[in-house]
Formats: C-alpha cells, structure tokens, sequence
C-alpha cells in the first residue's frame, strides 16, 4: 500500500495549503505590481492634463495683458 493514501485528512489537507500557499503568494504580488502601474499611469495622465490646461490658458492672458484688459502682475498671477 502507497504511503500516502495512510495520511490522514488534516495532514493531507495541511500539505496542499502548504503547496498553494507560494502560489497564492505570487499572485498577490503580481496583482500589486499591476495596481501600482496602473496607479503611476493615473499620476501621469492627470500631470498631463494639467500641463495641457495650463498651456491653453496662458496664451489667453498673454492676449489680454497686450491690449491692456489687464496689467501684466495680473495677467502673471492669472496664468500660474
């Protein structure tokens, strides 16, 4: 007779947790490396974004400040 079919349930429930266990492991690092890729991608995309908006709008205070609607501390202070 095999010497493993004397083991008991626990046991062999105990060893298969044990050989899941790295697995499981491994998963769960993977699927944080993942989330914080996607994170920095987020950070990255929302940066962008900003600097576009910010670049939109301070040609539009540099118009303003030309003709004289506004002097130039203002258009500085509204372009940053």
């Amino acid at each position: 007779m095999p010497q493993h079919s004397r083991l008991t349930v626990r046991v062999r429930v105990m060893k298969l947790s044990g050989m899941a266990l790295p697995g499981l492991l491994v998963l769960c690092a993977i699927a944080a490396l993942q989330i914080h890729d996607t994170l920095i991608d987020a950070h990255q995309q929302k940066t962008k974004a900003l600097v576009e908006v910010a670049h939109t709008l301070t040609p539009g205070f540099r118009d303003q400040e030309n003709p004289g609607k506004l002097d130039s501390p203002m258009g500085m202070t509204g372009s940053n």
